[in-house]
């Protein structure tokens, strides 16, 4: 324990002044016009480096990603993935590079990385104000798939321990049903090795898996209850083989 402690001290020690220094270097890019594209293109390095690269070096965590290969190419979708740690929240940047975040309007205000992420025009919602959530994400996230960008959404709003499932929010299925893009499914180990709420991250692999895209096409907006109970069967089965 007392290993993982100092090897999770040194992950912090060295991800914070790379997140800093980044964001530092993506706020004076947003003074620059027309380098939008190279902001988000500085978020996705960070994902990879720090989600992926630092976790390994520092911590011992790696990653084995499968059914990546199900991603929609000639379509944007709706990436509708599970939420269980805050590896997720930085990894999942670089994992699925062309996708715009849906992600809490707190965030934002955080110094300096939030500031930075503002300018990369994500989505950001109001949690407290479910209603005006919705219609943020439906507007915000239309402009973004008809810009070629799939809309990666935590359905469950909130960590849920691993092997639970939260109550699901319907905005990405109502998005995705108003445009007639496809739902992928995805679901992750991630709170086994960085549970919720812990400094310390323990040695080990973190699972993704990527599931079947979920055909939207020709569906009526009155159908989100079905395509739900589909995404929640669709997601229990992916969770069911991580086990």
């Amino acid at each position: 324990m007392a290993m993982q402690a100092l090897r999770s001290i040194f992950f912090y020690i060295i991800s914070q002044p790379v997140t800093v220094g980044l964001s530092l270097t993506v706020l004076v890019l947003a003074l620059v016009p027309g380098t939008l594209a190279l902001r988000r293109g500085a978020i996705r390095w960070w994902g990879t480096f720090v989600g992926r690269d630092l976790l390994g070096w520092c911590c011992g965590m790696d990653e084995q990603v499968q059914g990546l290969q199900s991603r929609p190419t000639d379509q944007p979708c709706v990436i509708m993935a599970k939420h269980q740690s805050s590896w997720e929240t930085i990894r999942f940047f670089g994992l699925f590079p062309n996708a715009i975040f849906v992600l809490k309007k707190e965030l934002l205000r955080v110094p300096i990385y939030g500031w930075a992420l503002a300018t990369s025009q994500q989505i950001a919602i109001d949690r407290g104000h479910p209603r005006h959530a919705i219609t943020t994400l439906l507007k915000d996230g239309q402009s973004a798939l008809k810009q070629g960008h799939s809309v990666l959404v935590f359905p469950e709003g909130t960590r849920v321990p691993i092997g639970e499932m939260g109550r699901f929010n319907p905005g990405g299925i109502r998005l995705a049903l108003t445009m007639g893009v496809p739902i992928l499914p995805v679901v992750h180990n991630a709170g086994c090795v960085w549970p919720k709420g812990t400094f310390i991250k323990t040695p080990g692999t973190v699972r993704v898996r990527v599931g079947t895209p979920i055909n939207t096409q020709g569906r009526s907006r009155s159908e989100w209850k079905a395509v739900m109970q589909e995404l929640e069967e669709a997601m229990q089965e992916l969770m069911d083989e991580l086990e």
